[in-house]
């Protein structure tokens, strides 16, 4: 009888890979033309940026590889300021590029662990190009996804009705020192602890196999 294991309950899929994304649209995509105006004077379309680095959305990623959209970015080029960036993302789109990009910033966001700048080479787009990655840009992409797991804290422990004695942290991203820095702010008197980051989802669920498939 598990009935009374489970006080309370929240969650939303926001992983790893939603910080990836992030990071890629904050420091990746300026390099591609993002911020860019054309010679109207409106800005490029922020969509199309976003639809480029959105690899966990296959709606997304069929708009952004889509014929339609191989012929917007030609005639935004045409429309382009001279010395525009936006050829770049032209050049992502026609090599299918956007997993490569975001498996960048998925490096750099683990270098930045340790470091407070990281550079990512993008020669893949053009030789030479480099993206800069600092803390700065990591934290202000990540801020509405902390803001978010916070949310989904405060009504797990608000289903509860009482207050954790301690927060387990498990998953790749528990490894991040922005997500911990985050908790411990939040919750400050509770000490947080973790086990085995990349193998306790795994063994959860096929703890949870063995219990569902036992007959």
């Amino acid at each position: 009888d598990r009935s009374g294991d489970l006080l309370g309950h929240s969650g939303q899929r926001i992983g790893g890979n939603d910080f990836d994304i992030r990071l890629t649209v904050e420091g990746m995509m300026p390099l591609l033309g993002m911020h860019e105006t054309l010679k109207t004077g409106k800005p490029l379309p922020h969509p199309l940026f976003w639809d480029a680095a959105a690899i966990n959305d296959v709606s997304a990623q069929s708009r952004f590889y889509s014929l339609d959209t191989a012929r917007q970015l030609q005639d935004l080029q045409l429309d382009s300021q001279p010395g525009s960036k936006l050829g770049r993302l032209a050049s992502l789109r026609a090599h299918k590029l956007s997993h490569q990009l975001v498996w960048r910033a998925e490096q750099g966001k683990i270098a930045l662990s340790e470091q407070e700048l990281n550079r990512q080479s993008l020669a893949e787009l053009e030789k030479g190009l480099e993206a800069e990655l600092t803390r700065e840009q990591l934290a202000n992409a990540s801020t509405l996804l902390l803001e978010k797991i916070g949310e989904l804290m405060d009504e797990a422990i608000a289903a509860a009705g009482v207050q954790p004695d301690r927060i387990f942290v498990t998953g790749g991203s528990a490894r991040s020192p922005l997500i911990a820095s985050f908790i411990r702010q939040k919750l400050p008197s509770i000490p947080l602890e973790g086990g085995d980051d990349f193998g306790s989802v795994a063994a959860g669920l096929a703890r949870y196999a063995e219990r569902l498939f036992a007959n």
